[in-house]
């Protein structure tokens, strides 16, 4: 009898158990895995290539489907965060621009320049991550832990977070993990050391040769894998909402072009941390976890301006305006050099007595982070003399395409062409055959109209040849081309987008508002 009662009792434990289980409704979570820099088309290639098995398995097995998204112009995080996070297109010209009111340059690797950003947007906008957390980014997004973003930089150093207690202590319960992330640093290391000779060998600057084995080290895998164990660590804590950005690719890509063997290279590891990410949601006891990848742009394959100009572009603006000097220090450096500050304080410090840091009222500016830039003047021109600079500036020293606004306060765009009216003549300014025409006139004449866009705005973009960066690079985004706005988001059928009839692709904001509607949080921000 006892041994019939002890049977029974446990298998109605068992049942209630079953029943709890089957009854218990988890609350639902979001994770958002933004893969930098990486454009529709290079996904598409990577998958080919076999270099993403895990999004490959995505796509085939877990009903996950991937569809183009516009992110807007400027092709740039900055921008782009500032839209998904908070609702306000094109917070910014271009990466780097100069504050109308300070008249000081603000490049958005500073801390203080994000920060500065961030304050404006979200007096502006619902943070999307409130309550959440934020890796990797410009913004915080509201989120309560905002860890390796450029505005919590004054909070922490990536290389205290980086030191070998940290790393100890985040992978003790993943030896397998720690063993990888050690034969990838390994692998990473010979592959920059073979960068650094290859580098030299085309007879590329030295100190930024050898400076980037070390911060493709940081970024491409302890930073990476830093961020991939804290995402890991918010599920299991059962944070609502996640966002973090890989940005080894785009790290990459800047340097060698976006299509080359290393910048695919990195696409490995990121595919491997999605994958622990992804696992460790779908255990989730806490949440039910939808997850959420994207990029933010594309990267065109691109020319450096000193090749087509024979001088540098701050050279070419003096030639112009000949009783001026500009002060123009944005090609100098690009945006991997910039990125850099995440290593630390010593070695920002370290890289700023190599770069000269300019910020104050000059009669002339010049800035120009790739290809979007700006030419700042003192002096208010009449709309004929903008025309006759505008011009001389494509024609004298060689940028494609010059903007600017014009009589009636018109924008008006200048190209080997001819002089243009934007949007009007957009297929005549950015090619018929552009898979975003309409979106990125509007766009371009938005960021015209910004009120820190210089009085001209110069584009590297050419429609019938490939773009010019403004800065010695090989790859680079923030203009209004082909490949830069070619963003992705991939996501599972069960999260539910919608889509505009008529309309083959997704915006930022149809992203925005599918997460708000999924975690059931109203969006008060009428500003789109």
């Amino acid at each position: 009898m006892r041994i019939r009662y002890y049977l029974f009792q446990k298998i109605k434990k068992t049942k209630d158990k079953k029943i709890r289980k089957k009854n218990h409704v988890k609350q639902k979570g979001i994770i958002i895995i933004q893969i930098d820099g990486l454009s529709k088309n290079h996904l598409k290639a990577a998958i080919e290539k076999k270099k993403m098995p895990f999004l490959t398995k995505l796509l085939t097995k877990q009903n996950y489907e991937v569809y183009p998204m516009y992110t807007g112009v400027p092709t740039t995080t900055p921008a782009v965060q500032g839209e998904l996070f908070y609702g306000i297109k094109s917070i910014v010209p271009s990466f780097s621009f100069r504050d109308h009111k300070l008249k000081e340059i603000r490049r958005m690797y500073f801390p203080e320049d994000a920060t500065r950003v961030e304050e404006k947007l979200s007096g502006m906008g619902e943070p999307l991550l409130k309550n959440g957390s934020s890796y990797g980014n410009i913004y915080s997004g509201g989120a309560l832990k905002a860890n390796y973003c450029i505005v919590s930089f004054g909070k922490e150093r990536l290389l205290k977070a980086l030191s070998l207690k940290n790393i100890v202590l985040n992978l003790y319960n993943s030896i397998k993990t720690f063993l990888k992330s050690i034969l990838f640093l390994v692998a990473e290391l010979f592959l920059g050391v073979y960068d650094f000779i290859k580098g030299l060998f085309y007879r590329h600057n030295f100190f930024q040769e050898f400076k980037f084995i070390g911060s493709r080290l940081a970024i491409t895998i302890l930073l990476r894998d830093r961020m991939k164990d804290s995402v890991k660590y918010d599920v299991r804590q059962g944070v609502e909402i996640m966002h973090v950005n890989f940005m080894g690719y785009d790290e990459h890509a800047h340097r060698r072009g976006p299509s080359s063997g290393f910048a695919y290279w990195v696409l490995k590891g990121i595919d491997r941390s999605i994958k622990d990410i992804w696992h460790t949601a779908r255990k989730s006891k806490k949440r039910d976890y939808k997850v959420i990848i994207f990029s933010d742009h594309g990267q065109e394959g691109i020319i450096s301006y000193s090749k087509i100009a024979g001088k540098s572009m701050s050279d070419a603006v003096d030639d112009i305006f000949v009783n001026d000097k500009s002060d123009s220090t944005d090609e100098k450096h690009g945006i991997q050099n910039l990125r850099s500050v995440l290593l630390g304080k010593k070695f920002y410090q370290n890289l700023s007595s190599f770069i000269n840091f300019k910020n104050g009222p000059q009669r002339l500016m010049a800035t120009a982070i790739g290809p979007l830039g700006h030419i700042y003047l003192e002096e208010m021109l009449s709309p004929e003399r903008k025309q006759q600079y505008a011009e001389r500036l494509m024609r004298e020293a060689k940028i494609p395409l010059v903007l600017y606004i014009g009589e009636s306060e018109k924008v008006m765009a200048v190209n080997p062409e001819g002089v243009y009216e934007l949007p009007a003549a957009k297929a005549k300014i950015l090619g018929e055959d552009h898979p975003y025409l309409g979106e990125v006139a509007t766009d371009l004449d938005r960021v015209v109209r910004h009120e820190d866009a210089g009085d001209f705005v110069i584009s590297g973009w050419r429609k019938d040849d490939k773009p010019i960066s403004f800065v010695v690079q090989h790859g680079a985004h923030g203009g209004p081309g082909k490949a830069e706005t070619d963003a992705f988001v991939l996501k599972p059928n069960s999260f539910d987008m919608k889509l505009p009839e008529g309309r083959q692709y997704y915006k930022l904001n149809e992203l925005r508002q599918a997460i708000f509607e999924y975690l059931e949080r109203a969006d008060f921000n009428n500003n789109v």
